[in-house]
């Protein structure tokens, strides 16, 4: 390729990242296998390993793929983070909003549901693992009982009779097919009312000379 010239050297298999990702990738890497607890889940396992499954409840076939599933049957899903204290992280496990990503406990009945299916585990031990990706990369674990993980199973749930609803109509409904009425949001503030634009010759706003700043 003209633009990754260094391709044909690369072995297959081979992961490329740009190379500012280069030290922080490290770092995260060498405090994962200094901290005590990550390295001993982390030993032994299956790293990555999609599966499919047939979801018994809408017959649709679901895909998943935690980052490693432990021979003690834990399930383990690395995340970066700015800030893995559990101030920061809780939040991203349980916020109840769609504004950017979905909450991570969605994801983890995803793969616990996947897990049972496929019968890689029981799927009743969930583990988080937050490395923050700045130094001195700190990181935080988080392990989840099933009763943490039922806010996630009710969202799950409901997501898949919707997307099963969607595949038998063949109806994808986006935004309402109707006018929306425009009005002025609170944050927009109004005008200051005591300065008077001058007026150009042709009825437009006159620029304003160099003095005047």
């Amino acid at each position: 390729s003209p633009t990754l010239p260094f391709l044909p050297c690369v072995a297959p298999g081979t992961v490329v990242v740009p190379r500012k990702w280069d030290v922080d990738l490290i770092g995260m890497l060498e405090a994962c296998m200094r901290h005590r607890l990550v390295k001993n889940l982390l030993k032994d396992g299956i790293r990555e390993t999609s599966c499919w499954v047939t979801d018994p409840e809408t017959g649709l076939v679901i895909k998943f793929r935690p980052d490693f599933v432990s021979t003690r049957g834990q399930i383990v899903d690395l995340k970066s983070a700015r800030d893995a204290s559990p101030r920061a992280f809780l939040g991203q496990i349980f916020r109840d909003t769609w504004e950017h990503d979905p909450f991570y406990v969605l994801s983890a009945a995803h793969y616990t549901h996947g897990a049972r299916l496929s019968k890689q585990c029981n799927g009743d031990a969930f583990i988080y693992i937050a490395v923050e990706h700045e130094p001195p990369y700190g990181i935080m674990v988080y392990p989840l009982s099933e009763s943490e993980i039922e806010p996630g199973e009710l969202w799950r749930k409901h997501l898949m009779r919707k997307y099963a609803e969607c595949v038998r109509l063949g109806l994808w409904p986006g935004y309402p097919e109707k006018a929306f009425p425009v009005t002025i949001p609170m944050y927009v503030s109004e005008p200051p009312s005591d300065i008077e634009e001058p007026l150009s010759a042709d009825g437009g706003f006159a620029a304003p000379s160099p003095g005047e700043f």
